[in-house]
């Protein structure tokens, strides 16, 4: 089967999400399998690398850090070039780890190519809002409650 994985979280962020794709990409493909990840760049640049045996493709996107959190990157939510190689891989599922702009590309090209999509819920977003540097978001309810609405909508 071919299964394209779609996460703002990739390397080389050193965190949980990126540990369970790593960790899901091996095994499946010790099992055969061939993956495609889809992820932010570290920088501007696209890039694609494939293993020597072209069973696991990277495309990273050209990206922007967040002002407030450097670690995190973003990137749009649309890509015709993404999207062309995703029809050559005929992915048999999508899988999306996350609920941002990479989250949102794999949604789109999940539902253009009629694919089955999935997705895996890591980080309790409302929980998360505490640990943002940002004041108005740490110390209000309505930055929890706006969160629960959009995890509700995205997943």
């Amino acid at each position: 089967m071919n299964i394209a994985i779609f996460s703002d979280s990739y390397e080389p962020q050193i965190n949980g999400v990126v540990t369970q794709i790593r960790n899901m990409a091996c095994e499946f493909l010790r099992r055969g399998h061939r993956v495609m990840i889809v992820a932010p760049a570290q920088d501007s640049k696209f890039r694609h690398n494939k293993n020597s045996q072209g069973s696991l493709q990277e495309f990273f996107l050209p990206s922007i850090s967040l002002p407030t959190y450097k670690d995190y990157r973003i990137t749009h939510f649309f890509s015709p070039r993404i999207f062309g190689e995703l029809r050559k891989f005929r992915p048999g599922i999508v899988h999306v780890h996350t609920p941002f702009s990479v989250g949102w590309l794999g949604i789109n090209c999940a539902k253009k190519l009629k694919v089955p999509l999935v997705g895996t819920y890591h980080t309790l977003l409302p929980e998360f809002m505490a640990y943002l540097p940002i004041p108005f978001l740490k110390h209000t309810t309505l930055a929890k409650s706006l969160a629960w609405k959009y995890t509700n909508f995205f997943y």
